[in-house]
């Protein structure tokens, strides 16, 4: 199948369908949609599609949502090298007037790797494994941010980069020269937006990881560049697992001055760990703005909601998500959803155990927009 499209401003109009085999359920257009169902979606949050049936679509990253009086559906899509579109696939439509709790239910069979956590309203509304500690990647920056709102600071002050502050990958600090300065909001906004490690480790260097974990409820907290450096050394993990906690703290003092960091392909064996519910229960008392920019890729629409908040963290075998929304009728609703494919790690399963996560809260998020 070929679906040629042409781009016209802010819209692109697909010129022609080509039906092959591989397409799933391409009939479900026509059989569950009319002219009178469809409607425009409002082009301020994204760009409008119009393909030969006269269905109007959205597009957020690689899924197609297709919206009518009651339903939805998502579309899969896929582009070649020519920017064609080589594949449409159709799947799960949902109708609203099913049952929440059937689409909830159907969480608990993802994997035994997966716990989740609904919070409505501040009281749990629904759990999977939501006591059990996992992984969580990303989602300890949440603590920091924390603390920063507990805490009346100046965060226009500025503060200098260090050679040691210096983190890899995710974000944008770690290019900086030694001396630079920004302030501490615009270190927040690169930890919040873009999941800056180097911005998550100067920020805890300057508030102090100790005072950080004392308001978590944390017996010890360690920074990404400890956590890539410790990860990367069958001797440090050994010795780490070892270790009480005074030895831990003497071993995180002796990395202060390694210049060795590396990137790591296995699933990290030590971690920042939390349950499902701790991390929703933490998400629900945070009200950073920097949490509400970008595209939440658990949610279908956010511009259904009053406001969203988002955090999400990811590692080889690890995909970790928090989430705060505020519906227009006021409701607060809460998600956390944490999965470990650690043990016989597979990253092809582990790929599609996320895909399948992901596509069912984004499922989830439409119940939650009438509500």
């Amino acid at each position: 199948m070929i679906l040629e499209h042409r781009k016209v401003k802010k819209s692109e109009i697909l010129l022609r369908i080509v039906s092959s085999g591989n397409i799933t359920n391409e009939s479900m257009t026509r059989d569950l949609f009319d002219d009178d169902q469809l409607k425009a979606i409002e082009d301020s949050f994204s760009r409008l599609k119009i393909c030969s049936q006269n269905i109007l679509v959205w597009e957020a990253g690689n899924f197609w949502r297709i919206k009518s009086s009651g339903l939805s559906m998502m579309a899969n899509i896929k582009l070649n090298k020519f920017d064609q579109i080589i594949d449409l696939s159709f799947f799960n439509i949902l109708n609203k007037d099913q049952s929440i709790d059937k689409l909830l239910e159907s969480l608990k069979y993802i994997s035994e790797d997966f716990g989740f956590c609904l919070i409505k309203n501040g009281d749990i509304s629904f759990n999977i494994k939501s006591d059990h500690k996992f992984q969580i990647a990303s989602l300890f920056k949440l603590w920091i941010i924390k603390y920063i709102e507990s805490n009346d600071y100046d965060l226009l002050n500025f503060i200098q980069i260090d050679e040691y502050d210096k983190s890899i990958e995710s974000g944008l600090l770690h290019k900086f020269s030694k001396g630079s300065s920004i302030t501490i909001d615009q270190a927040i906004f690169m930890m919040c937006v873009y999941s800056d490690n180097t911005a998550a480790d100067i920020l805890l260097n300057l508030f102090g990881k100790r005072n950080i974990a004392l308001l978590n409820n944390l017996d010890i907290l360690i920074s990404t560049r400890e956590w890539f450096i410790i990860n990367n050394s069958e001797d440090l993990i050994k010795l780490w697992i070892e270790s009480d906690l005074k030895e831990r703290r003497n071993l995180l003092n002796s990395l202060s001055s390694s210049k060795q960091i590396d990137q790591f392909d296995q699933p990290p064996v030590i971690g920042w760990e939390s349950t499902p519910e701790s991390i929703a229960m933490l998400m629900r008392d945070i009200n950073n703005q920097y949490l509400t920019f970008g595209y939440p890729p658990v949610v279908y629409d956010p511009s259904a909601f009053q406001k969203v908040y988002y955090k999400g963290g990811h590692a080889p075998g690890i995909f970790s998500f928090a989430c705060k929304i505020i519906t227009r009728n006021d409701t607060e609703f809460t998600l956390c959803g944490l999965i470990n494919s650690i043990d016989n790690y597979n990253s092809r399963k582990h790929d599609d155990d996320v895909s399948l996560i992901i596509q069912k809260i984004k499922q989830l998020t439409l119940f939650l927009e009438d509500m």
